[in-house]
């Protein structure tokens, strides 16, 4: 349970006037006080969470000689103010506890009191342009004027209070603030001090340091959005960024200045994602945080996220960001689960953190120029270079007995497909290929030529010349007849072949599909299970580590994947 303050030291204030102007001023701070009073005991005297909002909420607006006052919580995770309670003078539509009452925070100036830009926000249809937001708001609700301030607990911003007055009434005026936030820091007070504030706490805070989705939550709204995808086609966008300089700041400051940089990085990811309503923020865990964008167009979130990284980047302390970006909407194969399209943004962010790069890596699109000219810079280096600086090292050994054994362990019971997709996916990722292709074909026809087809894809940047035409081939009677291709007629049957454009390796028929893929070369390897062949593809092109030398590796590999899986 997150440990709050059991109780709130209220500093020296200036006193608003109450409700009704020409009041007895002793008898107005007296009043106040024991609003306020009342609203730090509200939480041991509530029976239930509502209860205790209801009594908090109250309090506050007699404190405050407010028309009306609401509690609203912040979800991080999805950029938007939640509405638990309104007490008072309602306007229209309002309920005093509301079922689902949101508003994305970057349609008005509330993102100002998130961002510790504002102390409060002080607005009145009486202001020289009365023409913001926060004013319809004001004329809607039947109100005049209008305060906001943050209610924090532990020095984060759980969510604000907003007070309402009358055109009878005084209006509010940035005197006001002081007792404001002295009435949100008992608010805070009454929350902590509540029999259920575990749950109410749990409400706005999963994870324990930054207060957004975890990993699970990230995956379960993921997986429910790919429903959505499949049923009508609504795009769905994952953003995966990691910490730069984070080890740096916790040798230099200790841990404590890491987590620091941690929680700054989490309140700009959350306010990024202000304009994509729907979207859910979350910490994968350690310095990794991911963003969901469910139904959103991909280049609004590209945009979002490249200026999340330029304003990273002017932080104090650490190095920025880098961010990787996988999208539905985008040419990077068939995405099942929340796994694949995980999987293919972190690969992307992976190429942006090695390249230093400013800018997000998108799978499936160019690689940003500066990518582009560090990968080109660490595939002509001279020899002597370590280029496991930009690269890991390639150990066949590894790889065959390391991580992908291990991946494939945990999915023994998917399908030879699926399986061979897990593969192709780590192979690619070693060796930063552009794609990898699973393809089938029947070693017995009853009639015509064997013709070899795909099933399955993964790409993780474009072609730097012809696009990769994926949904010609994908998933159609046409193909490549098998005949005309004699290294993959070895291959399907358990070999392997490389093909390369240098003119070292490869048949014709290989060489031609190097050509119309915009690619320099490719590792083909293919095993046979119940009188079907199955080839795993992984195309490479200048900015890719050499494949030759993984061929056996991979070969046991894709051997492990087609015999233990569930089924064909």
């Amino acid at each position: 349970m997150r440990r709050f303050p059991p109780a709130v030291t209220l500093v020296p204030m200036r006193l608003s006037p109450s409700r009704k102007s020409g009041g007895d001023h002793r008898t107005d701070a007296v009043a106040q006080l024991r609003a306020l009073y009342a609203i730090g005991q509200a939480g041991a005297l509530a029976r239930s969470d509502e209860e205790l909002l209801q009594r908090a909420a109250e309090a506050a607006r007699r404190a405050l000689g407010a028309a009306s006052v609401s509690i609203e919580r912040f979800e991080r995770e999805r950029g938007q103010m939640r509405v638990l309670v309104n007490v008072g003078e309602l306007g229209p539509h309002e309920a005093e506890l509301p079922d689902d009452e949101t508003y994305a925070i970057g349609e008005f100036s509330t993102v100002q009191l998130l961002d510790g830009g504002a102390p409060g926000i002080v607005i009145s249809l009486a202001d020289q342009d009365p023409s913001s937001a926060e004013h319809e708001l004001l004329r809607r609700l039947g109100k005049h004027s209008s305060l906001e301030v943050p209610i924090r607990i532990d020095d984060t911003v759980w969510g604000e209070l907003f007070a309402t007055r009358t055109a009878d009434d005084p209006r509010f005026l940035p005197d006001d603030l002081d007792l404001a936030a002295a009435v949100a820091a008992q608010v805070a007070a009454g929350i902590a001090l509540g029999a259920h504030a575990r749950r109410v706490a749990d409400l706005a805070y999963r994870d324990s340091l930054t207060g957004l989705a975890n990993r699970a939550a990230v995956e379960e709204r993921l997986s429910a959005a790919l429903q959505n995808f499949a049923h009508d086609g609504r795009p769905v966008t994952v953003s995966i960024c990691d910490v730069n300089g984070l080890k740096q700041v916790n040798d230099q400051g200790g841990h404590d200045a890491g987590d620091r940089l941690l929680t700054q990085v989490a309140e700009l990811l959350s306010l990024a994602a202000a304009p994509l309503p729907g979207s859910l923020v979350g910490r994968l865990g350690g310095d990794e945080f991911c963003l969901v964008a469910d139904g959103a167009a991909v280049d609004l979130v590209v945009e979002v996220m490249g200026e999340l990284c330029r304003r990273a980047g002017r932080m104090p302390v650490g190095t920025g960001l880098s961010c990787g970006i996988a999208s539905t909407a985008d040419a990077i194969g068939q995405v099942l689960v929340p796994r694949d399209l995980l999987r293919l943004a972190d690969g992307a962010q992976y190429r942006a953190k090695r390249a230093h790069s400013s800018v997000p890596v998108v799978a499936g699109r160019a690689l940003p120029k500066e990518v582009a000219d560090h990968a080109a810079a660490v595939a002509n280096a001279p020899p002597d270079v370590d280029r496991r600086r930009y690269r890991g090292e390639l150990d066949p050994a590894r790889l065959a007995l390391d991580d992908l054994v291990g991946l494939l362990d945990e999915h023994r019971g998917d399908g030879v497909v699926d399986r061979l997709a897990l593969v192709g996916d780590g192979v690619a990722q070693l060796v930063e290929a552009v794609a990898w292709w699973v393809s089938t074909v029947d070693l017995a026809p009853a009639t015509g030529p064997t013709l070899i087809s795909g099933v399955r894809y993964g790409a993780y940047r474009a072609s730097e010349r012809v696009h990769l035409d994926q949904d010609s081939y994908l998933g159609t009677a046409q193909g490549y007849v098998l005949d005309e291709l004699p290294d993959t007629v070895r291959a399907v049957r358990g070999g392997w072949f490389v093909a390369a454009l240098d003119g070292t390796k490869g048949d014709p028929g290989e060489l031609k599909v190097l050509v119309e893929e915009g690619c320099t070369g490719l590792l083909g390897v293919g095993a046979t299970r119940a009188g079907i062949g199955y080839l795993l593809e992984v195309f490479a092109d200048e900015f890719s580590a050499p494949v030759a030398e993984l061929g056996p590796a991979v070969r046991a590999l894709v051997a492990l994947a087609v015999s233990d899986a569930s089924a064909p």
